[in-house]
């Protein structure tokens, strides 16, 4: 079986991709991850990490041969392969996530073509032989680029970035995927904000991984134009998580503390934001705030008249500021006012 019979194969590939895309079809998801794959089987056999290489190519052509019919009859009407009759008419739904459309075509494909196809080029006895160069196939789709997926999702641009963690127990792992994309991500144009979750080890975790991302989407600002999840503050991302959840358990003081806050124009949460972020310190805090000691001491009595918390004791000062903060949605992350 000759490498040009795969680069044929490949090249069919490329043209389910660019009809699918020309009609708009979903169906192009999984074909152009399927034709990547393909390429570097083919780079692979030539560079003969294959035992027998001639029979690997066989059997690329034949699995290939599997997804390709079953295409070529839905196109035309014809009754294709049940699993992948679902996977090609689920492609006119809008619902199902990219992923969920690559992992149909990869049941497929995988659960049933692979077993025809390993069955036809290794029948009976022969199957056993093949053990070794299915593996040097998971090695290299291992040792494959980073993979990207990209789509939309509720008006939003969603990319799923899958990247080899280590190669095996023996190996030292990669630094984390989200740290190793992070200063590409910055390079993007200044109009876009990025948020970017953690990794997750398989894709049962996405849904996950998409909620990271999504929170942390809303962190994102000028100045940080990718946030990932990991660096966004707890304490920010406490108050985000719960702030809707809290509105009704806020305390009756809260309405008499706003109304005196916006009386002073903000003076007295800002006092609260400025004494904290001086370490307590009432010093430090007047400095910051360009006033008197004295005025610190005297709007820290107000608010314990308004409020019957101390705020110069520690615990009753997270509460206010947690209190302020759930009640200021739209004030600068870690300073109310």
């Amino acid at each position: 079986m000759s490498i040009e019979a795969i680069d044929e194969v490949i090249d069919r590939l490329g043209t389910v991709v660019e009809e699918a895309r020309a009609e708009r079809s979903r169906i192009d998801y999984f074909a152009a991850m399927y034709r990547r794959v393909t390429v570097a089987v083919r780079e692979a056999i030539v560079a003969g990490e294959f035992e027998d290489p001639v029979r690997m190519a066989q059997l690329d052509l034949v699995f290939a041969e599997r997804y390709l019919d079953a295409y070529a009859a839905w196109r035309t009407g014809d009754a294709a392969t049940e699993s992948w009759q679902i996977c090609f008419d689920a492609a006119g739904r809008w619902r199902p996530l990219i992923l969920q459309h690559l992992l149909a075509g990869m049941s497929a494909h995988i659960n049933l073509d692979l077993g025809v196809a390993a069955a036809t080029v290794a029948p009976g006895g022969d199957l056993a032989e093949l053990r070794n160069d299915f593996d040097t196939i998971n090695d290299v789709l291992a040792s494959t680029p980073l993979q990207i997926v990209t789509g939309i999702r509720d008006n939003l641009v969603v990319a799923v970035m899958s990247g080899t963690r280590r190669l095996s127990g023996w190996t030292a792992p990669q630094s984390l995927l989200a740290d190793r994309v992070y200063p590409h991500l910055s390079k993007v144009g200044p109009a876009a904000l990025i948020g970017l979750s953690n990794d997750v080890p398989s894709t049962s975790h996405i849904p996950g991984a998409a909620r990271e991302a999504r929170l942390a989407l809303d962190f994102a600002s000028v100045s940080a134009r990718v946030m990932p999840y990991a660096r966004i503050p707890f304490r920010q991302m406490l108050l985000s998580v719960a702030r809707d959840e809290i509105q009704s358990s806020l305390p009756p003081w809260l309405d008499v503390f706003r109304t005196a806050d916006d009386k002073s124009r903000g003076a007295l949460s800002a006092t609260l934001g400025a004494y904290a972020d001086a370490s307590m310190n009432v010093m430090k805090a007047a400095e910051a705030l360009t006033i008197h000691p004295n005025t610190i001491y005297a709007r820290m009595q107000k608010i314990e008249r308004l409020t019957g918390r101390n705020p110069l004791e520690y615990h009753a000062l997270t509460e206010l500021l947690l209190i302020v903060e759930c009640a200021y949605p739209d004030a600068p992350a870690g300073r109310p006012g």
